[in-house]
């Protein structure tokens, strides 16, 4: 009678406790489909971000170099080189750009590619100005530098 019990006991446990073939599948199905996503995402599928990216570092090297002009007294400047996929800051140090970006400056003496640019900020806060268009995968970012303040200005252009 104890064993026949014990038995029973058994047989109720092991069906109520586990999962269930279709709740398994289900989250195989999810896993496989948050695992394909990232994978798009990690092997290029964040190449219109490149633009936003690129201009948002170069903006705040160019806000940092007018604050520098300003602080210290001495006119600084940012350069900043497409095809080396580098930006060279006002104290020396370089940051690498993401590759695949592309340049179009317009400034006073006109518009154009451009591989290479400096933007040089006077002890007053004025600066070289112009705009800067950063373009990557048909998506572009404008960095306005006013050549009257200085005044670094970042539009994202859908």
């Amino acid at each position: 009678v104890i064993a026949a019990r014990w038995a029973a006991e058994r047989r109720t446990a092991l069906a109520v406790s586990g999962f269930a073939l279709v709740e398994l599948l289900v989250v195989v199905v999810i896993l496989g489909l948050v695992s394909g996503l990232a994978a798009v995402y990690y092997r290029g599928g964040n190449r219109p971000l490149d633009a936003a990216s690129a201009a948002t570092t170069i903006a705040d090297a160019l806000r940092r170099a007018r604050s520098e002009a300003i602080a210290y007294n001495r006119t600084t400047q940012v350069v900043v080189d497409a095809p080396g996929h580098r930006m060279f800051r006002a104290d020396g140090s370089e940051a690498s750009l993401p590759a695949g970006i592309a340049l179009v400056f317009q400034g006073l003496l006109g518009a154009g590619n451009a591989s290479r640019v400096v933007f040089a900020f006077a002890t007053d806060g004025s600066s070289s100005g112009g705009t800067l268009i950063v373009t990557a995968a048909a998506r572009e970012a404008r960095l306005n530098v006013s050549w009257l303040t200085g005044q670094v200005r970042l539009d994202h252009v859908p």
